[in-house]
């Protein structure tokens, strides 16, 4: 079980995602509290009981902003994309509802004067994690199992037709007259001047700038304002680190169909795609001679299905 939770999980910590939560937990307690009318609310006016609902589900949003906004920049280890696993999602959520329920016994001491001290954020706080501990870690191992299938399915069925791809070359010397053979590694594109074509990527200085052929670029990888470029070079890999931005690389580079970005920190070459790899955070893609596993955002995962499929 414990080493089911520390599984990837689903990162999404978008401001969409934010406020759509945001917008959910706040109709949800609101229809509970005014419709339903638990904790007595039932005993007052309508407009005091509207008023009540207000304030109270107020809470929700204004916790969630909080959270979801802050944290993430404050404890950037702890929320790394890379590592987020289904144990963090659940304590994250846990946090949130304990504020929620700090938020709630402040609510309560400014609309009625109760004490607001540790004691009643205790009597708020353990019901609440005591009730949501048990359908929050739920929820989450369902997600966690639905996207690990989901994402799984989808890498099986990209890597078969990687394969289809690899045989009907191996039996059509045609195609092998494509190939540029660079030490083992095999590069086939679409077409044939994309072979010689060259690109140039300038640097704040001269002395930084990359001349290459399209087709040797493996992988640009984007952190803060520098981007690590991988490229082939004299039959060696290489790795060269230029001062610039992921958007300006993604200028030069767009004019080929084969280099595309597939996540916000990474422009691939697709060429190069060995094996497909799926989790409950999505795919990332194997290149040829290459350890590090490239990252697909769930946004551009099926720009990199339909570019295999038609290659």
């Amino acid at each position: 079980m414990f080493s089911f939770l520390l599984k990837p999980y689903p990162y999404n910590f978008s401001l969409r995602k934010i406020v759509l939560n945001a917008f959910i937990s706040y109709v949800i307690v609101f229809f509970i509290l005014f419709f339903i009318q638990p904790f007595k609310i039932n005993q007052l006016s309508t407009f005091q009981a509207l008023k009540i609902s207000f304030y109270y589900a107020s809470v929700c949003p204004i916790v969630i902003y909080f959270i979801e906004l802050s944290l993430p920049l404050l404890f950037k280890r702890f929320y790394s994309e890379k590592n987020w696993t289904a144990l963090k999602n659940i304590i994250h959520v846990l946090i949130i509802v304990s504020f929620i329920s700090i938020g709630n016994s402040l609510m309560s001491y400014l609309l009625f004067n109760v004490d607001f001290n540790l004691k009643n954020i205790l009597k708020f706080l353990y019901p609440t994690l005591a009730i949501g501990v048990f359908p929050i870690s739920i929820s989450v191992i369902i997600t966690q199992y639905k996207k690990q299938k989901e994402y799984n399915q989808l890498a099986t069925k990209i890597n078969k037709e990687l394969i289809e791809q690899l045989k009907a070359i191996t039996s059509n010397s045609f195609s092998i007259n494509k190939q540029l053979d660079i030490n083992t590694i095999n590069i086939v594109t679409e077409k044939e001047n994309d072979l010689i074509a060259q690109i140039y990527i300038g640097g704040q200085n001269s002395s930084e700038g990359i001349k290459l052929l399209a087709t040797n670029l493996l992988y640009c990888c984007a952190s803060d304002n520098y981007v690590d470029f991988f490229y082939i070079d004299n039959k060696k890999l290489t790795r060269k680190t230029q001062r610039n931005t992921l958007k300006n690389i993604e200028l030069i580079t767009s004019k080929f169909s084969f280099l595309l970005k597939c996540h916000r920190s990474y422009i691939v070459n697709l060429n190069f795609i060995e094996k497909v790899i799926g989790n409950a955070q999505g795919l990332k893609l194997k290149l040829k001679n290459v350890e590090e596993e490239i990252t697909v955002s769930r946004q551009l995962t099926k720009k990199v299905q339909q570019f295999i499929e038609n290659k």
